[in-house]
């Protein structure tokens, strides 16, 4: 059994649940599935349980796999949890952080920037997340950002939404560049509390537009 055919379709199926292509509670057919990206059920099955690990997918006995319906009430929790984590590394990141990684993180800001002048929101989403993929990294920490990225999982389609919320991209932007700012300095407990800030303006805008954004 070849571990990159099941990454592969895995990778598939986790995007089509971000962009929406497969709605909430929609069951996801193992021989469909298997038949469109022509590889065995088997493969097909190993991959939904990677999903069903983060919580994308939700498989029941006897039904199969369905796309996972997140509640309102589950996004803020996951969104408080991350708040704590994702301000942890931050810090840890604002003392531990090295020059290249700082000119990455400066060259990733100007290019959320430029995402949004282009109104490429697409562009803006990925490079929001190389964004924080670097701050994990620099935090030195594995526990913490294997957490943060299974919290992320379960609400990403919702992230991806959010930014085209009025107003939601230049206050992003504005966010992003404070904690960019703040590691820069090296200012460990500004940096926390600039990504905390940003988590808490992603719950608000996320409870604010919930209608629109789960859609």
């Amino acid at each position: 059994m070849s571990r990159n055919r099941i990454d592969a379709v895995y990778d598939v199926i986790r995007d089509r649940i971000i962009r929406g292509e497969y709605y909430p509670s929609q069951h996801l057919a193992e021989s469909r599935l298997a038949r469109e990206l022509n590889v065995g059920r088997h493969i097909v099955r190993l991959a939904l349980e990677r999903l069903d690990l983060e919580g994308l997918v939700t498989i029941h006995p006897n039904r199969g796999a369905v796309v996972t319906r997140i509640q309102l009430e589950d996004a803020i929790d996951i969104l408080h949890a991350r708040e704590a984590l994702e301000g942890a590394a931050a810090r840890l990141a604002a003392s531990r952080i090295d020059d290249g990684a700082l000119e990455t993180l400066s060259g990733l800001v100007d290019r959320m920037r430029q995402a949004i002048g282009e109104r490429d929101f697409d562009a803006y989403s990925e490079t929001n997340a190389r964004f924080h993929q670097v701050i994990y990294d620099a935090s030195g920490s594995v526990q913490i950002p294997s957490l943060i990225n299974t919290l992320r999982s379960r609400l990403v389609r919702f992230q991806f939404r959010t930014i085209l919320v009025p107003g939601r991209a230049d206050s992003s932007l504005a966010e992003h560049r404070r904690i960019y700012e703040a590691v820069l300095a090296r200012d460990e407990e500004g940096a926390e509390r600039a990504m905390r800030a940003h988590i808490a303006n992603l719950r608000d805008t996320l409870t604010e537009a919930w209608e629109l954004v789960r859609t």
